[in-house]
């Protein structure tokens, strides 16, 4: 029903957002572009290694981003198997039964989303959250998710999912009304979304 793909749906094969030009709908996909750009922004390379935990949509996304920077790295962790070797295979990486060591650990489950069965849980083992040099959770909310304040106390660099919905706000702002909002505003949207 889409008449085009911009690069970030095609990488992914999933849309989340559509603009409709005089007619002609054209699918993009945030989740791939914004956490793209935190990982790029946080000194994510090729050398890294990569933990992503999940196999849902947003997992698909993370490790389509993943892929994307370069990273050979890379371990898919998610309690489903079936759609965690989908997954993994679709981007030439390797599922894994257990969380294992990396730099880049990234929850992309709802395990620590406020209201969720498993709020007060952590996805991952503290060896895993020790080991790693950053710490990134896609969970909006809360803004510190138990995984989130586990890294902070052992001091590693941390990504929160209100940066995602931040930067998916701006994007999808500017593709519908073709304004982008200056630097200053974005900051204080950020600032705002990460005190909540």
């Amino acid at each position: 029903l889409i008449d085009s793909l911009d690069e970030t749906a095609a990488i992914i094969q999933s849309v989340n957002t559509i603009v409709n030009t005089d007619g002609h709908l054209k699918g993009f996909n945030t989740d791939f572009s914004a956490v793209r750009s935190l990982l790029l922004a946080n000194g994510l390379t090729p050398n890294h290694s990569v933990l992503v935990v999940g196999s849902g949509g947003m997992a698909k996304a993370v490790t389509a981003a993943v892929s994307n920077l370069g990273v050979t790295k890379c371990h898919v962790f998610s309690r489903n198997t079936k759609t965690g070797e989908a997954i993994a295979q679709q981007y030439g990486y390797v599922r894994s039964e257990n969380g294992i060591s990396a730099d880049f650990v990234i929850n992309a489950t709802p395990i620590g989303m406020a209201g969720g069965l498993e709020e007060s849980q952590i996805p991952v083992s503290e060896d895993v959250i020790q080991s790693a040099n950053v710490v990134f959770d896609v969970i909006a909310v809360p803004a510190q998710t138990p995984l989130i304040k586990r890294a902070m106390d052992l001091g590693k660099l941390v990504i929160l999912g209100t940066e995602v919905m931040t930067l998916q706000a701006v994007e999808q702002f500017t593709l519908y009304t073709g304004l982008t909002p200056d630097a200053e505003l974005i900051q204080r949207a950020a600032e705002y979304s990460r005190s909540n």
